[in-house]
């Protein structure tokens, strides 16, 4: 059996129903991700010292443990410390994906809010004295000043963390959830021809990652050439 004869049958339509899931797993993690990352980078410029340092100390734990103990943790033990009623209301629901994309959301905020950190402190300080001079307050000069720029920075690093959220989401496949690398785990099993299936999942994974390489060398040329048009 050809790949073209292997994705134009049956098999082809579970894989396409696992590249559907991956999909939403991907997008609801990088949405829910950024949100998470933005919140602990605002956090870490408290003025007080002792949040900034309960905060820092946070996210590396996060970042020091590996994605499917994130993932099992989730699943495993985090519903059973919930009270009846909402214990109950998330079993009623697709429960794998809620944990995974829990798991999956905080462990990406961890890493976000890094990149975002890093923007924000490459700015120069001569920026924020000059829009305070200006008569902007302390929250218009990061409003409009510093946080616009710091974003534009992070933009590359940002879309490198999507494609490892895309590539990570394969990890859910160990509580059920049934996206790409399940499907083809599935196929295999019907099967017991493994090269097809996995063949085409990392196809898949190579063209989206593909696409977000292109993306991010796209942007990082504009941007060289509308700080080039600037000076």
């Amino acid at each position: 059996m050809t790949l073209i004869e292997f994705l134009s049958g049956r098999y082809g339509e579970l894989l396409l129903k696992g590249l559907t899931v991956t999909l939403q797993l991907s997008g609801v993690t990088l949405a829910a991700g950024f949100v998470i990352g933005v919140l602990l980078t605002l956090i870490r410029l408290s003025p007080f010292w002792i949040v900034r340092q309960a905060v820092g100390l946070l996210v590396d734990a996060i970042r020091s443990v590996p994605l499917l103990v994130h993932v099992i943790f989730w699943y495993f033990g985090a519903p059973e410390l919930l009270p009846d009623g909402p214990r109950m209301w998330l079993y009623a629901r697709d429960v794998n994906f809620i944990c995974a994309a829990i798991a999956i959301s905080i462990y990406a905020g961890a890493f976000i809010s890094e990149d975002l950190r890093s923007g924000l402190r490459s700015i120069p300080k001569g920026q924020t004295e000059a829009s305070l001079s200006l008569g902007f307050s302390g929250l218009e000069t990061f409003r409009y000043v510093i946080l616009p720029q710091a974003f534009r920075i992070s933009v590359p690093p940002l879309l490198g963390q999507a494609m490892t959220i895309t590539k990570n989401t394969s990890i859910a496949l160990m509580i059920g959830v049934p996206e790409l690398v399940y499907q083809a785990q599935r196929i295999q099993d019907i099967t017991y021809e493994p090269f097809l299936p996995y063949a085409s999942a990392t196809l898949v994974y190579l063209a989206i990652c593909t696409v977000l390489t292109l993306a991010s060398r796209a942007y990082s040329r504009t941007a060289v050439k509308s700080r080039g048009a600037q000076a």
